[in-house]
Order: structure tokens, then C-alpha cells, then sequence
């Protein structure tokens, strides 16, 4: 059965708002919550998750996502550990090269080789393994602790309260071919911000897979999901404009350094190109520049919008491609009441039907 996530609200820094969001998820039937992570924008991830996990029993807890170039490797290991222990056994990485968070610190996203580097020493760690410390001379942050007069110290890293048997899932965050190559080496589950693209995200899949078996793993070991936007309504343009900002911001990561892999319309191409020329990071996430590169096709093709059974019959499309994830995006960019209505119809509606079991 696939699982369903929902994504938490910024900027939660409120105790309080993510005890109740938690619930409140738990109880409409989602599956989890994932979490963002930028330290400028919103409080820290590892700090609502343990909120999260004390103040339900069954909701999965992942990020949407974490990076590679704001904490040491062995740093992000421990925490999502520490939670996952506390939350017993619920809690997943999600990580991604970066993006907003490395952005209000003045940088880039990681290289993809800086990214796998990173993910396979957190991978290692989070596996109950010793990582030598050259292995991680990349985030070492001051002069080697053997400069210093000592009697004995550690000749590596690990997580020494993590039993060994121990292991927390890692979700890699993918929208090109290299970044899903490196999900087919080392992720648990790939999760691609394609959209809703069948085409996109079947190529998706098949790239994965590929590098997964050219590195030795059986591809069948790798999960697959995805992430999009959904607004239900039976007026289409006020959903349109409900998952807008987020489809703008979404679509960037597919042409990032200014090309689009993977099968893609002319048309569409142009609309991912704009999106990231015109990119407005001072308003990420939120209704700007970005927004009016886009157009009604695009956003009707990237997205899921539209009446009760439209969406449903999208979804089941993409579920039927093999995806054992899905991260909906339910707008909360308009608290009017054709917003309101397309939450609940999400909750009451679609949900419920995407987990019946001759379903999915």
C-alpha cells in the first residue's frame, strides 16, 4: 500500500502548533509529516520531529528535506537517530544537495560528488559502522585532534548509542539524472520532485534503477516516491492558483543550472527555464516572480488539481507506476474558503480511496 505524507507548515516554532499539527495529522490518516529544514526560515527540523514523535504513536517522521552543506555528516547521523530511537523506529532522512537553506548562508547546493561523499559516510554511521576520519576530512572543522598532546583518542567516527543492528532509512530528494543515480547507489527510497508527470517520473525510475544495478544493489531494494502539489476543487482555475507558488518552486529543481533532462515538451521546457531565471529565493515558496513563468497546461500537468475524481484517477496513474510514496502538498497559501475546502476534501475525499487496497 502506498504511503501517504503530508508536509508541515512553516515556520512551526510553536510547541504547541506542532503537538496539534501532529495529532491533527495522525488523525486524518496520513501516514507522516515531513518536516523542512532551513535555519533562517523556519525552526530547527530535529527539534519538531521529537515534538512530533512524542505526541503521537504511529505517524512516520521524515524531512522535506535536509541538505548536505549546513551540518558535518556525523552531526546529521546522530540526530536523525537520536530521533528515530526516541520516536521508536519512525523516523527517516530525507536529504537533498540544498537549496533555500544554503542559499541564507550565501551558497549554492552541493556538488553531486560533495553529496554522495556526504550521503555515504551518513549512510555508514547510520549503519552501526566506524568511519575513518580521512573519510571525512571534507567537514573536518579545525586542525586533526591528533595535533593535540593526548594519550589516546578516536581513529574514527560513530554513533556509539546506536545498536548496531540499528538503521534508519534514508530518502534522497532527486529531480535530475545524477542526483537519481546517486539515490540507485545509496537510498532507501528515491524520492523525485518530478510533479505529477507519469512520463517524468517513469524515466525517473528507470534511471534509478539502472545505477542501482550497475553499483551492485538489487534495484528492488530501492522504494520509489514522489512529491506534487494537490488542490481540490471543482473550479479548476482557484485551484490552479492555490498550488501555484509551490509548483514554481518545485519545477526550479528540475532546471537548476539552467537545463531540464528527461523527457520534456518544448513547451515545457521554456516554463522550466523561466521558473529558474526569474527565481525569486527572498520569496520561496511564496507567490512571486517565479509564479508568472508558469502557465495553465503546465500547471495542470505538474500538479493535481481539479474535481474529487480527477485527482483520484491521477494519482492512482502515478501509483500504478510503482511509487510507494507520496508527499502531498496541500496548499496553505489561501486560508479563504475555496483553500479550507480543498484541505478537507484531500483528508475526506481522496485519501481514504487511495488506500483502499484493490487501489493501490
Amino acid at each position: 500500500m502506498v504511503r501517504t505524507w503530508t508536509l508541515a507548515p512553516a515556520p512551526m516554532v510553536d510547541r504547541d502548533a506542532i503537538w496539534d499539527f501532529a495529532q491533527s495529522a495522525e488523525a486524518q490518516g496520513w501516514d507522516g509529516v515531513m518536516f523542512p529544514d532551513n535555519q533562517s526560515l523556519w525552526g530547527d527540523t530535529y527539534v519538531s520531529m521529537t515534538i512530533a514523535a512524542e505526541a503521537t504513536s504511529s505517524l512516520q517522521l521524515g524531512h522535506a528535506s535536509t541538505n548536505a552543506g549546513t551540518r558535518h555528516p556525523a552531526v546529521t547521523a546522530s540526530a536523525v537517530a537520536a530521533v528515530d530511537r526516541i520516536s521508536g523506529g519512525r523516523a527517516s532522512l530525507g536529504i537533498a544537495r540544498g537549496d533555500s537553506a544554503l542559499a541564507h548562508v550565501g551558497s549554492a547546493p552541493v556538488s553531486v560528488a560533495h553529496f554522495e561523499k556526504y550521503v555515504s559516510v551518513v549512510r555508514r554511521l547510520l549503519h552501526g559502522e566506524t568511519v575513518p576520519f580521512d573519510a571525512c576530512d571534507t567537514w573536518r572543522p579545525s586542525a586533526a585532534a591528533a595535533s593535540l598532546p593526548l594519550s589516546d583518542a578516536p581513529d574514527g567516527t560513530k554513533l556509539h548509542f546506536l545498536e548496531q543492528q540499528s538503521s534508519t532509512p534514508i530518502t534522497i530528494y532527486a529531480s535530475g539524472p545524477k542526483t537519481m543515480e546517486v539515490a540507485g547507489r545509496h537510498a532507501d527510497v528515491a524520492l523525485f520532485g518530478l510533479g505529477a508527470s507519469a512520463e517524468r517520473i517513469a524515466w525517473g525510475m528507470d534511471v534509478v534503477r539502472r545505477a542501482a544495478e550497475e553499483y551492485g544493489r538489487d534495484s528492488s531494494a530501492v522504494r520509489f516516491g514522489a512529491l506534487m502539489s494537490i488542490a481540490v476543487s471543482d473550479d479548476r482555475e482557484a485551484a490552479r492558483r492555490l498550488v501555484a507558488n509551490i509548483v514554481a518552486s518545485a519545477a526550479r529543481f528540475s532546471s537548476l543550472h539552467g537545463r531540464v533532462s528527461g523527457p520534456v515538451s518544448t513547451a515545457d521546457r521554456s516554463v522550466y527555464e523561466s521558473v529558474a531565471q526569474t527565481y525569486n529565493m527572498r520569496a520561496h515558496g511564496e507567490t512571486s516572480s517565479q509564479v508568472r513563468a508558469l502557465n495553465d497546461e503546465f500547471i495542470d500537468a505538474f500538479a493535481v488539481v481539479g474535481e474529487v475524481d480527477h485527482c483520484v484517477d491521477r494519482l492512482r496513474e502515478l501509483v500504478s507506476l510503482g511509487l510507494d510514496e507520496l508527499l502531498l502538498i496541500v496548499p496553505r497559501n489561501d486560508q479563504a474558503s475555496v483553500g479550507a475546502e480543498s484541505a478537507t476534501a484531500v483528508v475526506e475525499a481522496v485519501l481514504p480511496r487511495l488506500k483502499q487496497a484493490a487501489v493501490v
